[in-house]
């Protein structure tokens, strides 16, 4: 899984931007969602599935969960870029990476998409922060270091009006 920003769409293909490498993919998107400017998305993507120019595109194999916070009004706020990397960096020191290593920012990064900080971290987060869905997106309010800015934490529940 990773964090990214949403850049625009053309034809089939969506652009992200992988918020720490700066990483710019091109994609499909199975669920057929086409994304708004400045959207974060948090998304499993696979490589191109061939090595040959015709197939010069990954794919988003999961729906997107396009992540947000809750404004004071209660509604659904999707700009949140600064938001996503200021978690990020808060988190990284929780990772087992040694801080020292040249490439640590990415490493760090990696281990923490990958593991979470615990065994269902991940998952837990995405159970917590959901908000709605349409057919094709996921939307989750929320981080998963901030227990009151989930909807369906103890912490969060009252805030949200359901």
């Amino acid at each position: 899984m990773g964090i990214y920003q949403y850049e625009g769409s053309q034809d089939k293909y969506v652009f992200l931007r992988e918020l720490i490498t700066n990483k710019k993919i091109k994609a499909v998107c199975a669920s057929g969602y086409k994304g708004q400017q400045g959207e974060i998305w948090f998304v499993r993507v696979l490589p191109p599935p061939f090595e040959h120019p015709s197939y010069d595109y990954s794919v988003i194999f999961t729906t997107p969960y396009i992540l947000g916070k809750s404004t004071k009004s209660g509604s659904f706020n999707a700009n949140v870029e600064t938001d996503w990397i200021a978690y990020l960096n808060r988190n990284f020191i929780k990772t087992s990476i040694d801080s020292s290593r040249e490439d640590y920012f990415e490493a760090a990064y990696e281990e923490l998409m990958k593991y979470g900080l615990t065994k269902n971290y991940w998952n837990e987060y995405i159970f917590l922060s959901y908000v709605n869905h349409k057919f094709d997106m996921i939307a989750l309010a929320g981080f998963p270091d901030i227990p009151s800015s989930l909807p369906h934490s103890k912490e969060g529940y009252d805030k949200w009006d359901l």
